[in-house]
């Protein structure tokens, strides 16, 4: 388990040093629309041209059903997120509760960051 959780800091410090992390709010606001999403990946990450992974804490269905019609874009729950998925896309979108729930999980014993 250790191995994991520093290969998920060390994941994160790599997209964070490569500046593809944008954050997300208003998740519950989302109106469902997939030209919405299309719209807001497009500015936010490029979409076209670039993988997308969307992060969230709780689920967000009027989001993911948004998503699902896009190609190149995944939705994970902050819970179920491991180095291989930020590491296999382009660009990370996360929502605030998600970003602490995978600060928590980097955390040691200890209560130190392995980062």
């Amino acid at each position: 388990k250790n191995m994991r959780r520093r290969a998920l800091a060390a994941a994160m410090q790599v997209k964070l040093a490569a500046g593809s992390v944008s954050g997300l709010s208003g998740v519950k606001d989302f109106t469902g629309k997939t030209s919405a999403a299309a719209k807001l990946l497009a500015t936010v990450a490029t979409h076209p041209k670039n993988s997308v992974l969307v992060v969230t804490d709780g689920k967000a269905s009027s989001l993911y059903l948004s998503l699902t019609n896009l190609q190149g874009v995944s939705m994970k729950r902050a819970s179920l997120v491991n180095a291989f998925d930020l590491v296999s896309t382009s660009h990370l979108i996360v929502t605030k509760k998600a970003l602490s729930t995978i600060t928590s999980r980097v955390m040691t014993a200890k209560g130190e960051k392995t980062v």
